[in-house]
């Protein structure tokens, strides 16, 4: 019973702050702005018409110093757009149409815009071979007409790099320059489905086309930005300032003699103290995140369960920067050492971070050793790993948003980084134990 009844009093202690009712009303403000916001669906045939018209940028090279080629003239037609139903099999649900190119009635002008066509397609072939890496490098048959299948396949590249995953794109034999094409999409639904929506803000003060972004990606970037940020950077750090007092304040003179004079070890004090810290990271967390999540998910129809999940990574990392803490302010018993000290080492951590994620930046100019980056590997496992939460946030995140075959395609793409679950889960709570255990050991040996 001793031991619930301290468990209780962290939990009390918690609730006392009243930092933690700020924190609700704060909470509760950004809960109210993410309820103004709505979405209307739009007309499937203005979707496919607009995403199109993004159809005339080909990525240049991936290698450093990547970049990006656009053609203007490059300019598109989209023709009977219909509904596919049952017998359309895997793309029941999806659209038919027929795409060409849009070209001048001018016999002159007409063949320099089917010129830049091939020739945007042959920047393509040549990419995807890796005969284009550096923007002075030489595009292979730049001036001749691809074979129809060729262009059939840049397009079907297109489509696929707006995260639809189901794709087919055959040429139209009739046509002989090979600029016109059958198109069969299906989007893995409406909500992953790029400029599907016009998003209303401010209960419908604001509207604005969600124009090459899918529901799901834009709710997923609100989500980022309250979990990552909000949460994750201005969350953390405020819950780190007001519950940095809980160590010091406990061992003033008075109020640790009662604590003493109970028959419970010092080191289940000190952990239960500690306990408290991550209640208020908790509950002020679950708040956040729990109201964003339903509000979120009613008005946009993206039940993102890792939105919800991030609430558990959250407060790990809280409780890794807290341990520090608890052991400074044992040493100390100074509040402000207390707050500094994880604070500092949350930067640190960052900074090593950064300069280490260099040498794998494909379009970074700055190239970092592979001496100093072993080094910097090394040495991150002693620091707080801020940056292998968020990854790990923004991998569940993604998952439950676009589902998996898109978050395969988004893999291939864009090469997204590989989550390190044991290096961030093991390290992490190998962290907690030795600050803990560092901050028991002193505790309990200390004359007070």
């Amino acid at each position: 019973m001793k031991y619930i009844a301290m468990l209780k009093d962290s939990f009390l202690e918690a609730l006392d702050c009243k930092s933690l009712y700020v924190m609700f009303v704060i909470s509760l403000l950004f809960i109210i702005l993410l309820a103004s916001m709505s979405y209307t669906q739009q007309d499937a045939a203005g979707t496919i018409r607009d995403m199109t018209d993004t159809f005339n940028v080909v990525h240049g090279g991936r290698d450093v110093g990547s970049f990006w080629i656009r053609s203007y003239a490059v300019r598109y037609n989209v023709d009977g757009v219909r509904d596919l139903g049952p017998e359309a099999k895997t793309f029941a649900g999806g659209w038919e149409f027929t795409v060409s190119l849009l070209t001048s009635d001018d016999p002159e002008r007409r063949k320099t815009d089917l010129s830049d066509f091939y020739r945007l397609v042959r920047h393509w072939d040549g990419t995807e071979r890796g005969m284009v890496k550096k923007q002075t490098d030489t595009i292979p048959d730049a001036d001749k007409a691809p074979p129809p299948e060729l262009s059939a396949r840049f397009l079907r590249s297109m489509f696929l790099l707006r995260q639809v995953p189901k794709v087919t794109v055959e040429p139209v034999a009739t046509d002989p320059d090979g600029a016109t094409f059958t198109v069969k999409i299906k989007p893995w639904s409406r909500q992953t489905f790029a400029g599907a929506y016009k998003c209303h803000f401010l209960f419908g003060l604001v509207s604005f086309p969600l124009t090459g972004m899918s529901v799901a990606m834009w709710v997923f970037g609100i989500e980022v930005l309250l979990s990552q940020y909000l949460a994750g950077i201005f969350g953390v750090m405020i819950g780190i300032v007001f519950t940095a007092d809980f160590v010091p304040n406990m061992l003033q003179k008075g109020r640790i003699d009662l604590l003493l004079a109970r028959p419970i070890n010092r080191s289940t004090i000190l952990l239960y103290k500690y306990l408290g810290g991550i209640l208020y990271a908790a509950i002020t967390g679950a708040v956040f995140i729990g109201g964003s999540f339903l509000v979120l998910s009613f008005r946009s129809g993206v039940w993102n369960w890792g939105f919800l999940a991030s609430l558990g990574t959250l407060v790990f990392f809280f409780a890794v920067l807290s341990s520090i803490g608890t052991l400074v302010g044992v040493m100390t018993r100074n509040t402000i050492l207390s707050i500094v000290a994880p604070l500092g080492m949350w930067a640190l951590g960052f900074g090593v971070t950064w300069t280490k994620n260099q040498a794998k930046d494909l379009i970074s100019l700055f190239r970092v050793p592979d001496w100093l980056d072993r080094t910097l590997e090394i040495f991150s496992y002693f620091l707080p790993r801020a940056s292998d939460f968020n990854v790990a946030n923004q991998y569940f995140m993604r998952r439950y948003a676009v589902g998996d075959e898109v978050l395969e395609l988004m893999r291939q793409q864009e090469r997204l980084p590989q989550v390190p679950w044991v290096t961030t889960l093991v390290s992490s709570a190998l962290f907690i134990l030795v600050m803990l255990s560092a901050a028991c050991w002193i505790f309990s040996r200390r004359d007070h």
